[in-house]
């Protein structure tokens, strides 16, 4: 099945797959096509492939905020903005969300495919409730907890997101293996072209499947996809059981640290603490 890339935010799309919402390495990892659209709860979130440029939307002014100590999973929640309602996610299936890539890009997030508030809202992981965000914000990458509309920001950190699949769904064991498959030529050429140092899987099905790897775990993987390095990491799905919030901050804070450098007094870090309103569904963008 062939893969379509839609435009890009800088350059793609974004999803974790419910392939990963239970842990990593269990043995059930192929994703099969489901027939029929199932709406998500407001808790879930999808991915994507190669994509058409998104532009980037303007972040609020709220400052930098770092936050350290016991009292990280608790950092103050972006601005609330409208949701987009039942019609509207379902008029969102099968959209494509722009890959959100630039010169900057230093670290490339790779996503199975969006979710249906990512198709709805043009944002990658677009629920504001998808744990990426805190994770971002406490392993380092980001000096507050950002909402998916605060592209520029994470622009400006080096940070980009693309997906292996382009099209919006409600779950993403609704992508087949092919069309898993099929994004990987057109991952590669998007690396080739913006030459970020590392590309990071977010789920390690979709990463199993793309590039038959079967056993492949968490951390940095002995291959390179052109000039990139390649780091593969849990699913950020509230989903995937197996990694609370503290293990999620760990394993994402290694790659910070082999991206930017290690943390220091002025970047926020934390020692954080399962804490309320931090569930998401949808392993994806």
């Amino acid at each position: 099945m062939a893969s379509t890339r839609p435009p890009s935010q800088g350059t793609a799309p974004d999803q974790p797959s419910p392939a990963d919402q239970t842990p990593e390495d269990t043995p059930s990892q192929t994703l099969t096509l489901s027939t029929g659209p199932t709406l998500p709860s407001e808790a879930a979130t999808p991915g994507t492939e190669a994509a058409p440029v998104q532009e980037a939307a303007p972040a609020p002014e709220a400052a930098d905020t770092p936050v350290a100590g016991p009292a990280a999973l608790r950092s103050p929640k972006p601005p609330r903005r409208p949701r987009p309602d039942r019609a509207e996610l379902l008029a969102a299936y099968g959209k494509t969300v722009p890959d959100l890539v630039g010169p900057e890009t230093r670290v490339l997030l790779c996503g199975i495919n969006p979710s249906l508030e990512s198709g709805a809202t043009g944002f990658h992981f677009g629920t504001p409730s998808n744990r990426l965000w805190p994770v971002l914000h406490f392993a380092g990458f980001t000096g507050r907890r950002l909402h998916p509309s605060e592209t520029e920001h994470l622009r400006a950190r080096g940070i980009g997101i693309t997906n292996l699949v382009h099209r919006s769904t409600a779950r993403a064991d609704e992508i087949a293996d092919d069309e898993i498959r099929a994004g990987v030529p057109v991952l590669i050429e998007l690396v080739e072209r913006i030459r970020p140092e590392w590309v990071a899987f977010l789920g390690l099905a979709a990463y199993r499947i793309g590039f038959g790897r079967r056993t492949a775990k968490v951390g940095r993987q002995p291959e390179r996809i052109g000039p990139a390095g390649v780091w593969l990491l849990p699913n950020p799905s509230g989903l995937n059981a197996h990694y609370q919030l503290p293990d999620l901050v760990r394993v994402y804070g290694e790659l910070r640290e082999a991206a930017f450098g290690p943390v220091t007094a002025t970047t926020p870090t934390a020692g954080p603490t399962a804490g309320p309103g931090l569930r998401s569904g949808h392993g994806g963008g």
